[in-house]
């Protein structure tokens, strides 16, 4: 009986400790983001455009100016897929010169944001895939 009870107890803690480390991916994924939109608001000040690509591993260094915005651009975190969400990488594209937009995944609910694909845009995250 001893056994039996401790087999169910150390069950449900490897399925929730599953669920935090997923949960941590999420935030780590909202921290990216927002590190990466803060530094396309201050490239885009400066240079007067969007870049054309960001590759994550990368830095983003200015055209005209030579600033770096970001040492390392950084990419989703591993595993990739959590929960709902498919092993993919952040995926920036450029909209013209003066918007973008970056597709992600969240692997369950987080704060106002639901699981599933989201797309960031200048003018913040959207609860949805980018269009």
């Amino acid at each position: 009986m001893v056994i039996f009870i401790i087999g169910i107890i150390s069950g449900a803690v490897t399925v929730s400790y599953k669920v935090i480390r997923e949960k941590s991916r999420d935030a780590r994924r909202l921290s990216d983001l927002a590190q990466v939109q803060n530094a396309l608001e201050l490239y885009f000040r400066d240079e007067g455009s969007y870049p054309n690509s960001l590759t994550p591993g990368q830095s983003l260094v200015g055209t005209t100016t030579g600033i770096s915005y970001l040492t390392t651009i950084p990419e989703n975190p591993r595993p990739r897929n959590d929960g709902n969400c498919p092993d993919n990488e952040y995926s920036y594209t450029l909209n013209g010169q003066t918007t973008y937009t970056i597709n992600f995944c969240l692997g369950h609910n987080t704060d106002s944001l639901n699981t599933g694909s989201h797309c960031a845009t200048p003018r913040g995250i959207e609860n949805q895939a980018c269009q």
